[in-house]
C-alpha cells in the first residue's frame, strides 16, 4: 500500500486522545477530535463518508520502516529509519479499499453510484494505538473549540 502525505497542517501528537463522533441520522457532521503536538485541539469533518475502520496497529499490519512501501521517501529524514509520517493524515494511492467499494457497486451501476465513489480518497490516520482509515470525499480541518 503506497500512501502520502494528505494534510502536512497538523502534525499528530503521539498520544492523540482521539474522540469519534457518528451521526447516525445524517443530521449533522462526522468528525474526530484530537491534539496536534503543540496540544492544539482540531476537528476533522469527514465530507461526504463512504467508509471507516478502526484497527489496533498491531494488527493492520503497518511497517514504518523505511523501504517498505507503506510511506514515502519525504516521511524520512536523512539517517533515521523510523518516519515522521506517522503524525500526519496520510492518503492511500490506488486504494484497494476504494477498489472493493466500486465493485459493490454490482455490473450495471448508476450515473449517481458512480460518481459518488469516483470522487472519494482513502485517508489514513495512525493514531498511537489505533489506525482509522476514512473513505470520504474530503476531509475539513478546523482548530476546535470547546463550548
Amino acid at each position: 500500500m503506497k500512501t502520502k502525505i494528505a494534510y502536512k497542517d497538523i502534525e499528530i501528537h503521539t498520544v492523540p486522545l482521539e474522540r469519534l463522533v457518528l451521526d447516525q441520522d445524517n443530521t449533522k457532521d462526522n468528525f474526530l477530535l484530537l491534539d496536534d503536538v503543540n496540544e492544539k485541539r482540531w476537528k476533522i469533518t469527514f465530507k461526504r463518508l463512504h467508509g471507516l475502520k478502526i484497527t489496533a496497529t498491531d494488527y493492520r499490519g503497518l511497517d514504518f520502516r523505511k523501504g517498505v512501501g507503506n510511506f514515502p521517501d519525504e516521511c524520512f529524514t536523512k539517517g533515521k529509519n523510523f518516519p515522521h509520517c506517522h503524525k500526519y493524515i496520510m492518503e492511500v494511492i490506488d486504494s484497494p479499499w476504494i477498489k472493493e467499494l466500486k465493485n459493490t457497486l454490482g455490473e450495471k451501476p448508476s450515473a449517481e453510484d458512480l460518481e459518488s465513489i469516483n470522487g472519494t480518497r482513502h485517508f489514513l490516520l495512525p493514531l498511537y494505538d489505533n489506525v482509522i482509515e476514512i473513505i470520504a470525499w474530503d476531509l475539513q480541518l478546523e482548530e476546535y473549540k470547546s463550548d
